[in-house]
């Protein structure tokens, strides 16, 4: 069964906390994206790394942990990456070139579609 996630919270979109709250630093530049899919939350945390890539951890939240993420470059064919869930249903993708990129996860016998989403300044998004 495929299922398309639809994007419920996107820290990037959120107004700025109080002055003084939310600083300048690297864990500031953090973003937060929350999906949804018909009983399933994907929460992912991308982390920018002093290496100029991006970390993108993931859980997902719900029944059917098991499984895996894949991930897929809208602007390389070619390129892909795999992860597997632990028990937490929780994933890792390291050091991540700016792009447009396709999250798919893999729990079982559903199959969950993220939209796409930008990641960096690539003028592609």
């Amino acid at each position: 069964r495929r299922l398309v996630a639809a994007l419920r919270f996107d820290s990037a979109a959120a107004p700025p906390l109080a002055l003084g709250v939310r600083s300048a630093s690297a864990a500031a530049a953090a973003r937060q994206l929350l999906f949804s899919a018909e009983g399933h939350d994907v929460d992912l945390r991308l982390q920018p790394r002093p290496d100029g890539g991006t970390e993108l951890r993931g859980q997902v939240l719900g029944p059917a942990l098991c499984g895996h993420a894949e991930l897929r470059r809208d602007d390389d064919a070619a390129w892909s990456a795999r992860a597997s869930l632990d028990e937490l249903g929780e994933f890792v993708f390291d050091a991540l070139p700016a792009g447009r990129y396709r999250l798919t996860l893999a729990l079982g016998d559903v199959q969950i579609e993220l939209p796409p989403w930008q990641l960096g300044d690539d003028p592609g998004g």
